[in-house]
Protein backbone atom coordinates (compact mmCIF):
# COMPACT_ATOMS: atom_id res chain seq x y z
CA UNK A 1 0.00 0.00 0.00
CA UNK A 2 1.48 3.32 -1.06
CA UNK A 3 1.43 6.50 0.99
CA UNK A 4 -1.60 7.97 -0.77
CA UNK A 5 -3.74 4.86 -0.23
CA UNK A 6 -2.65 4.71 3.42
CA UNK A 7 -3.63 8.35 3.89
CA UNK A 8 -7.04 7.74 2.31
CA UNK A 9 -7.57 4.66 4.49
CA UNK A 10 -6.73 6.61 7.67
CA UNK A 11 -9.23 9.33 6.68
CA UNK A 12 -11.90 6.69 6.03
CA UNK A 13 -11.24 5.06 9.41
CA UNK A 14 -11.52 8.36 11.26
CA UNK A 15 -14.79 9.16 9.51
CA UNK A 16 -16.20 5.69 10.14
CA UNK A 17 -15.34 5.78 13.86
CA UNK A 18 -16.87 9.26 14.16
CA UNK A 19 -20.06 7.94 12.54
CA UNK A 20 -20.21 5.03 14.99
CA UNK A 21 -19.84 7.42 17.93
CA UNK A 22 -22.64 9.64 16.64
CA UNK A 23 -25.13 6.96 15.66
CA UNK A 24 -24.09 3.93 17.69
CA UNK A 25 -24.37 1.72 14.59
CA UNK A 26 -21.74 -0.33 12.83
CA UNK A 27 -23.59 -0.40 9.53
CA UNK A 28 -21.85 0.34 6.24
CA UNK A 29 -25.14 1.05 4.46
CA UNK A 30 -26.13 3.65 7.08
CA UNK A 31 -22.64 5.13 6.88
CA UNK A 32 -22.92 5.31 3.08
CA UNK A 33 -26.25 7.14 3.39
CA UNK A 34 -24.68 9.52 5.89
CA UNK A 35 -21.81 10.28 3.52
CA UNK A 36 -24.26 11.02 0.72
CA UNK A 37 -26.33 13.27 2.99
CA UNK A 38 -23.20 15.24 3.84
CA UNK A 39 -22.61 15.92 0.15
CA UNK A 40 -19.43 13.92 -0.46
CA UNK A 41 -18.60 13.00 -4.05
CA UNK A 42 -19.70 9.62 -5.33
CA UNK A 43 -16.15 8.50 -6.09
CA UNK A 44 -14.99 9.50 -2.59
CA UNK A 45 -17.82 7.49 -1.00
CA UNK A 46 -17.01 4.43 -3.11
CA UNK A 47 -13.33 4.67 -2.19
CA UNK A 48 -13.99 5.00 1.56
CA UNK A 49 -16.43 2.10 1.70
CA UNK A 50 -14.07 -0.11 -0.30
CA UNK A 51 -11.20 0.67 2.09
CA UNK A 52 -13.31 0.00 5.18
CA UNK A 53 -14.63 -3.27 3.72
CA UNK A 54 -11.08 -4.40 3.01
CA UNK A 55 -9.96 -3.38 6.50
CA UNK A 56 -12.87 -5.18 8.23
CA UNK A 57 -12.82 -8.15 5.84
CA UNK A 58 -16.49 -7.76 4.87
CA UNK A 59 -17.52 -9.51 1.66
CA UNK A 60 -21.25 -8.77 1.73
CA UNK A 61 -22.41 -6.45 -1.09
CA UNK A 62 -23.18 -2.83 -0.29
CA UNK A 63 -25.24 -0.50 -2.45
CA UNK A 64 -22.86 2.19 -3.65
CA UNK A 65 -23.64 5.44 -5.45
CA UNK A 66 -23.04 5.46 -9.18
CA UNK A 67 -19.65 6.55 -10.43
CA UNK A 68 -19.32 10.13 -11.52
CA UNK A 69 -19.09 10.34 -15.28
CA UNK A 70 -15.63 11.41 -16.28
CA UNK A 71 -15.67 14.43 -18.57
CA UNK A 72 -14.21 13.76 -21.96
CA UNK A 73 -10.85 15.41 -22.38
CA UNK A 74 -11.06 18.50 -24.52
CA UNK A 75 -8.85 19.70 -27.33
CA UNK A 76 -9.04 22.68 -29.68
CA UNK A 77 -9.50 22.66 -33.42
CA UNK A 78 -7.71 24.97 -35.85
CA UNK A 79 -10.18 27.87 -35.58
CA UNK A 80 -10.33 27.69 -31.80
CA UNK A 81 -6.54 27.63 -31.53
CA UNK A 82 -6.27 30.65 -33.81
CA UNK A 83 -8.93 32.51 -31.80
CA UNK A 84 -7.21 31.70 -28.49
CA UNK A 85 -3.85 33.04 -29.71
CA UNK A 86 -5.41 36.20 -31.15
CA UNK A 87 -7.16 36.97 -27.82
CA UNK A 88 -3.84 37.47 -25.98
CA UNK A 89 -3.07 41.22 -25.63
CA UNK A 90 0.17 42.71 -26.89
CA UNK A 91 1.18 44.40 -23.64
CA UNK A 92 4.28 43.09 -21.79
CA UNK A 93 2.36 40.63 -19.61
CA UNK A 94 0.56 39.42 -22.72
CA UNK A 95 3.87 38.79 -24.47
CA UNK A 96 4.92 36.52 -21.64
CA UNK A 97 1.57 34.70 -21.67
CA UNK A 98 1.84 34.27 -25.44
CA UNK A 99 5.28 32.69 -25.00
CA UNK A 100 3.86 30.40 -22.31
CA UNK A 101 0.89 29.26 -24.39
CA UNK A 102 3.11 28.90 -27.47
CA UNK A 103 5.47 26.66 -25.49
CA UNK A 104 2.60 24.48 -24.27
CA UNK A 105 1.12 24.20 -27.77
CA UNK A 106 4.25 23.68 -29.85
CA UNK A 107 6.32 21.48 -27.54
CA UNK A 108 3.43 19.36 -26.23
CA UNK A 109 5.06 19.26 -22.79
CA UNK A 110 3.17 18.97 -19.53
CA UNK A 111 2.50 22.02 -17.42
CA UNK A 112 4.98 20.99 -14.73
CA UNK A 113 7.83 20.80 -17.25
CA UNK A 114 7.21 24.21 -18.80
CA UNK A 115 6.61 26.12 -15.57
CA UNK A 116 9.92 24.84 -14.20
CA UNK A 117 12.02 26.41 -16.96
CA UNK A 118 14.75 28.79 -15.85
CA UNK A 119 16.50 31.28 -18.08
CA UNK A 120 19.85 29.62 -17.46
CA UNK A 121 18.46 26.29 -18.64
CA UNK A 122 16.55 27.59 -21.66
CA UNK A 123 18.55 30.50 -23.07
CA UNK A 124 22.03 31.90 -22.72
CA UNK A 125 21.86 35.67 -22.29
CA UNK A 126 24.96 37.28 -23.73
CA UNK A 127 26.10 40.68 -24.93
CA UNK A 128 24.54 40.14 -28.35
CA UNK A 129 21.20 38.85 -27.09
CA UNK A 130 19.72 35.41 -26.50
CA UNK A 131 21.12 32.09 -27.66
CA UNK A 132 18.90 29.03 -27.95
CA UNK A 133 20.44 26.74 -25.38
CA UNK A 134 17.71 24.09 -25.14
CA UNK A 135 17.04 23.73 -28.89
CA UNK A 136 13.54 25.09 -28.48
CA UNK A 137 11.28 25.38 -31.53
CA UNK A 138 12.15 28.61 -33.30
CA UNK A 139 8.74 30.24 -32.82
CA UNK A 140 8.90 29.59 -29.06
CA UNK A 141 12.42 31.00 -28.89
CA UNK A 142 11.35 34.13 -30.78
CA UNK A 143 8.37 34.58 -28.45
CA UNK A 144 10.74 34.42 -25.47
CA UNK A 145 12.94 37.02 -27.16
CA UNK A 146 10.00 39.40 -27.52
CA UNK A 147 8.99 38.78 -23.89
CA UNK A 148 12.44 39.56 -22.57
CA UNK A 149 12.71 42.69 -24.75
CA UNK A 150 9.79 44.15 -22.77
CA UNK A 151 11.54 43.67 -19.40
CA UNK A 152 13.55 46.34 -17.54
CA UNK A 153 17.28 46.53 -18.43
CA UNK A 154 16.62 44.85 -21.78
CA UNK A 155 19.05 47.34 -23.37
CA UNK A 156 21.84 45.97 -21.16
CA UNK A 157 21.94 42.26 -21.97
CA UNK A 158 24.90 41.49 -19.70
CA UNK A 159 23.18 43.05 -16.70
CA UNK A 160 19.93 41.32 -17.62
CA UNK A 161 21.77 38.01 -17.84
CA UNK A 162 23.12 38.46 -14.32
CA UNK A 163 19.68 39.31 -12.96
CA UNK A 164 17.74 36.55 -14.72
CA UNK A 165 20.25 33.73 -14.69
CA UNK A 166 18.54 31.71 -11.95
CA UNK A 167 15.06 33.18 -12.37
CA UNK A 168 12.14 31.20 -13.72
CA UNK A 169 11.10 32.06 -17.25
CA UNK A 170 7.45 32.31 -16.24
CA UNK A 171 7.76 33.92 -12.84
CA UNK A 172 4.83 34.35 -10.47
CA UNK A 173 5.86 37.89 -9.59
CA UNK A 174 6.00 40.71 -12.14
CA UNK A 175 8.41 42.62 -9.91
CA UNK A 176 11.89 42.77 -11.41
CA UNK A 177 15.18 43.63 -9.75
CA UNK A 178 15.83 47.30 -10.39
CA UNK A 179 18.75 49.60 -9.87
CA UNK A 180 18.74 53.01 -8.27
CA UNK A 181 20.88 56.02 -9.17
CA UNK A 182 23.89 54.57 -7.33
CA UNK A 183 23.67 51.38 -9.40
CA UNK A 184 23.19 49.17 -6.36
CA UNK A 185 20.66 46.37 -6.34
CA UNK A 186 17.44 47.06 -4.48
CA UNK A 187 16.43 44.13 -2.29
CA UNK A 188 13.17 42.41 -3.16
CA UNK A 189 11.18 39.59 -1.62
CA UNK A 190 11.72 35.93 -2.41
CA UNK A 191 8.58 35.67 -4.52
CA UNK A 192 10.51 36.86 -7.56
CA UNK A 193 11.99 33.39 -8.08
CA UNK A 194 8.70 31.50 -7.70
CA UNK A 195 7.22 30.07 -10.93
CA UNK A 196 3.61 30.44 -11.92
CA UNK A 197 1.39 27.89 -10.20
CA UNK A 198 -0.55 25.40 -12.36
CA UNK A 199 -3.79 26.96 -11.12
CA UNK A 200 -2.68 30.43 -12.23
CA UNK A 201 -1.61 29.14 -15.65
CA UNK A 202 -4.96 27.39 -16.17
CA UNK A 203 -6.79 30.51 -14.98
CA UNK A 204 -5.04 32.65 -17.59
CA UNK A 205 -5.69 30.14 -20.36
CA UNK A 206 -9.37 30.03 -19.40
CA UNK A 207 -9.56 33.82 -19.38
CA UNK A 208 -8.17 34.06 -22.91
CA UNK A 209 -10.60 31.34 -23.99
CA UNK A 210 -13.50 33.45 -22.70
CA UNK A 211 -12.11 36.51 -24.48
CA UNK A 212 -12.00 34.43 -27.67
CA UNK A 213 -15.71 33.65 -27.28
CA UNK A 214 -15.27 30.00 -26.29
CA UNK A 215 -16.52 28.00 -23.36
CA UNK A 216 -13.63 28.10 -20.92
CA UNK A 217 -14.64 24.87 -19.19
CA UNK A 218 -11.94 22.32 -19.92
CA UNK A 219 -9.57 24.74 -21.72
CA UNK A 220 -6.43 24.14 -19.66
CA UNK A 221 -2.76 23.40 -20.18
CA UNK A 222 -3.65 19.72 -20.59
CA UNK A 223 -6.10 20.76 -23.32
CA UNK A 224 -3.25 22.52 -25.17
CA UNK A 225 -1.06 19.45 -24.86
CA UNK A 226 -3.81 17.27 -26.34
CA UNK A 227 -4.27 19.83 -29.11
CA UNK A 228 -0.65 19.25 -30.06
CA UNK A 229 -1.27 15.51 -30.25
CA UNK A 230 -4.55 15.78 -32.19
CA UNK A 231 -3.63 18.44 -34.76
CA UNK A 232 0.00 17.49 -35.15
CA UNK A 233 3.26 19.30 -34.58
CA UNK A 234 3.35 20.93 -38.02
CA UNK A 235 -0.16 22.42 -37.96
CA UNK A 236 0.21 23.76 -34.40
CA UNK A 237 3.59 25.30 -35.21
CA UNK A 238 2.17 26.99 -38.32
CA UNK A 239 -0.76 28.42 -36.32
CA UNK A 240 1.52 29.81 -33.61
CA UNK A 241 3.91 31.18 -36.26
CA UNK A 242 1.09 33.05 -38.05
CA UNK A 243 -0.18 34.49 -34.75
CA UNK A 244 3.34 35.55 -33.75
CA UNK A 245 4.01 37.29 -37.07
CA UNK A 246 0.67 39.14 -36.95
CA UNK A 247 1.42 40.33 -33.41
CA UNK A 248 4.94 41.49 -34.17
CA UNK A 249 4.55 42.74 -37.73
CA UNK A 250 7.08 45.43 -38.59
CA UNK A 251 5.70 48.78 -39.77
CA UNK A 252 5.90 49.45 -43.49
CA UNK A 253 8.91 51.61 -44.30
CA UNK A 254 9.01 54.42 -46.84
CA UNK A 255 10.58 53.52 -50.12
CA UNK A 256 13.72 55.35 -51.10
CA UNK A 257 12.89 58.32 -53.34
CA UNK A 258 15.05 60.48 -55.52
CA UNK A 259 15.65 64.15 -54.75
CA UNK A 260 12.85 65.55 -56.98
CA UNK A 261 10.24 63.26 -55.49
CA UNK A 262 11.29 64.12 -51.94
CA UNK A 263 11.31 67.88 -52.61
CA UNK A 264 8.06 68.12 -54.57
CA UNK A 265 6.13 65.29 -52.95
CA UNK A 266 5.47 63.48 -56.22
CA UNK A 267 4.31 59.97 -55.56
CA UNK A 268 4.50 60.37 -51.81
CA UNK A 269 2.33 57.99 -49.85
CA UNK A 270 -0.61 59.30 -47.89
CA UNK A 271 -0.35 58.65 -44.19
Amino acid sequence: MNIHTARARDAALRDYHAFIERSGKEDLIAWSNDLQARGLAANTIRQRIFLIRAWLGINSPVDLPARRTVRKRKWLDVEQTRALLSAIPEKPSGQRDFALIAALLVTGLRIGQVRGWKWDDVCEIGRNGLTNKRDLPMVVFKALQVAIDRTPHSNNMMLLGCLLRKEHVFSASQCWLRMNNNFSLITTDERVSQPLSPQEINRRIGRYARLAGMESDGVTAECLRRTNKKLGQGIVTALVQDAFESRNARPVRWKRMDRDVRLHGIGRRSR
